[in-house]
């Protein structure tokens, strides 16, 4: 019986041994590839708003609020403002209006182009609003409201 064991033991490691030694491998090569695309966004935390808040006539004013974009590691970018909704009624210059009262205010960008450094690190840029005393010395009580527009050019 030990004898018969061992024989069909050994019978079944030559036939295991012999089907390995009759395998074949081949090879392919597979190329990869992919292009990643030169895009800019404007980050959901970005600012909305550039408040005033409340104008003294005859002094200055001025506020602050933070643009942030995201664009593409090594892509170039550009931010511009227009001079909003009521800039026709203003000879061309940003205006806010009351009714049918307007005060002139000025807005920039501090750097206004870039290179993106690639998502998750986003770029800052600060959208500055002026109201020269002048421009505020005459205007009439009230609320005054204007829409600008960021565009981002990539």
């Amino acid at each position: 019986m030990k004898k018969s064991m061992a024989v069909i033991v050994l019978t079944v490691c030559m036939v295991l041994v012999a089907g390995a030694a009759f395998a074949a491998s081949s090879n392919s090569s597979v190329t990869v590839s992919g292009t990643v695309q030169g895009v800019c966004q404007f980050d959901p935390t970005s600012g909305t708003a550039l408040s005033f808040g409340s104008i003294t006539p005859n002094v200055a004013a001025t506020t602050t609020n933070n643009v942030i974009v995201e664009c593409t590691n090594g892509w170039a970018y550009s931010l511009a403002v227009n001079t909003g909704l009521n800039s026709a009624s203003c000879a061309g210059s940003a205006c806010m209006k009351n009714g049918t009262n307007y005060m002139n205010y000025a807005a920039s960008l501090a750097s206004a182009s870039g290179t993106g450094a690639g998502f998750g690190s986003p770029i800052t840029d600060v959208l500055t609003g002026t109201v020269s005393a002048t421009d505020s010395q005459n205007a009439a009580v009230g609320s005054y409201n204007d829409t600008l527009t960021v565009t981002l050019t990539y």
